[in-house]
């Protein structure tokens, strides 16, 4: 049975919520003031979010969304995708990825995921050139309606204005970072591995969704040797991450 128009609501709804928690979370873990006006910043950016949605609920919005649909998502989310593909499997590698993978889940990856990963950015980035290649140049047109020339430039500046912080990012840590390129590009793209910064992660994961205070988180091995015999086996309701559970112990009650 397909799903009802209250269902799609309720999945957009649910999709908004996960789209701003990950801004606000993201921005809140890079600035302490932030952390410490968190409910400001939050109430901040609802409001944001409010204002600049109302052209998308005004008359002119069966425009406005179809503009935003063509050109503000296709391309931006490629280009974001593909960078994530490549700092994962490529830089960061597939042996690394498969040992964080055995930490939260117990079991190492098959070969089969190991070789679509590692063969995964390649595919992307040929759909990424291309979506380039047959991205049209005309204006957008719509039954009964012709956008105007300009709004070519206006849908690529937002394309560009979403992507952006990736080389804008890149290129702030290789002009602010001492050393050679070579040694800063080995720098800033050298993995954290110790066991102190994923037990800080495993704090700062059960801490958001919402576990108990005084909760301690056991070191990890970096052998991978073996699960800790008093860990906490049951997982969070929340789901937020599945090895949060496996190095948690027994939670006390509040």
């Amino acid at each position: 049975m397909p799903p009802s128009e209250d269902d799609v609501r309720a999945s957009r709804r649910n999709l908004k919520f996960a789209g701003i928690e990950a801004l606000i979370t993201g921005l809140c873990d890079e600035s302490r003031l932030l952390q410490r006006k968190r409910e400001w910043f939050v109430g901040v950016v609802c409001i944001i979010y409010y204002f600049g949605s109302l052209p998308a609920i005004s008359y002119g919005g069966q425009y406005v969304i179809p503009f935003l649909d063509e050109y503000g998502v296709s391309l931006s989310v490629l280009f974001i995708v593909t960078c994530e593909m490549v700092a994962v499997c490529w830089f960061y590698g597939i042996d690394r990825f498969s040992n964080d993978i055995k930490s939260m889940l117990g079991f190492y990856p098959g070969l089969y995921w190991r070789v679509c990963w590692m063969l995964c950015p390649i595919f992307i980035m040929i759909i990424f050139v291309m979506t380039v290649w047959q991205a049209s140049l005309e204006p957008m047109q719509l039954p009964g309606y012709t956008f105007p020339k300009w709004s070519v430039g206006f849908g690529w500046f937002l394309r560009m204005l979403s992507v952006s912080s990736v080389p804008l990012f890149a290129i702030y840590m290789l002009s602010f970072a001492k050393g050679t390129f070579t040694e800063v590009s080995a720098s800033i793209t050298r993995h954290v591995g110790s066991s102190k910064s994923r037990s800080n992660l495993l704090k700062g994961v059960w801490s958001a969704v919402g576990g108990a205070a005084d909760c301690r988180v056991h070191p990890i091995s970096d052998s991978w040797s073996g699960l800790s015999a008093q860990a906490n086996q049951t997982f969070h309701p929340s789901g937020v991450l599945l090895g949060c559970a496996t190095y948690l112990p027994p939670l006390r009650g509040r």
